[in-house]
């Protein structure tokens, strides 16, 4: 009995240790990319008793030079599904994985008009940082850049929700 409580111990200690280091992994192959396209559907289990909000990010590995697709987080939400419980999951997700606002790249999702609220709500908020980081001088560095430079960056900085 002993033997299987402390094999038991090791194993969920070796399990959240292999955890970590495959999540700081993922980390910083969404960090080395350029950009990032979040993807969001929810669904209820049959009857109506669960529902869940599946996150996922596409990007560039530009290491590996592949195209890679993850599932960020799987959540369980209380009904209701309101866009701001959808904007706080989502948001709460891409802080966890360190994922700027500055880097997401394109929202997709259906168009229940949840969704909608919860990307606008999210954009809102990164427009209120936004201001806030100009206010104190730390915003846009466009004026290192060169004009060419500076013209190409604003047009791979756009933002689209879909």
């Amino acid at each position: 009995m002993f033997d299987d409580n402390l094999a038991s111990a090791k194993l969920n200690a070796l399990m959240k240790e292999k955890w970590q280091e495959a999540k700081d992994h993922l980390k910083q192959l969404l960090n080395n990319s350029r950009k990032v396209v979040i993807c969001l559907d929810g669904w209820s289990k049959k009857g109506l008793s669960c529902h869940f909000l599946g996150i996922s990010a596409c990007f560039f590995d530009p290491v590996a030079n592949l195209v890679r697709h993850v599932v960020l987080r799987l959540t369980m939400i209380c009904h209701p599904h309101t866009g701001e419980k959808l904007a706080a999951a989502l948001n709460d997700c891409l802080v966890d994985w360190g994922i700027e606002a500055g880097k997401v790249m394109m929202i997709v999702s259906d168009n229940g008009s949840n969704m909608i609220k919860a990307i606008q709500l999210l954009k809102d908020m990164n427009v209120d940082d936004a201001c806030s980081d100009d206010e104190t001088g730390t915003g846009s560095d466009d004026e290192d850049l060169t004009e060419d430079e500076a013209s190409e960056s604003d047009q791979d900085d756009e933002v689209t929700v879909a």
